[in-house]
């Protein structure tokens, strides 16, 4: 897939996607949902949607899109995360809690 350059006036419309909970129920901001005037529709997510689809993917093993789909390799079975890609995770994820840990500190 090669980049493509959009601005601004290529938006058609953005939708908020929440995919995560917080400890007393609300709903965490996971990311957006922005749709091209091309028909494209590419998910961003925010750091806090970025450490759910991590754990989530820890928790499976199993390597996701930004929607929480599974991602299939060439030869139609699902990509199991190799243990860079396990390192690296759990690294985001300590980092995000080490940063926590250091705000509330106070």
């Amino acid at each position: 897939m090669a980049f493509k350059l959009r601005s601004k006036a290529d938006v058609v419309k953005k939708k908020k996607i929440s995919f995560a909970k917080k400890k007393n129920g609300e709903n965490v901001k996971c990311g957006s949902c922005v749709t091209f005037n091309d028909g494209d529709c590419v998910t961003l997510l925010t750091p806090a949607g970025r450490g759910a689809k991590f754990s989530a993917e820890l928790m499976s093993g199993l390597a996701m899109t930004n929607d929480r789909e599974l991602k299939y390799g060439e030869d139609g079975q699902p990509k199991v995360l190799t243990p860079e890609q396990r390192s690296y995770r759990s690294g985001y994820l300590q980092a995000q809690q080490d940063s926590a840990k250091c705000y509330n500190a106070n």
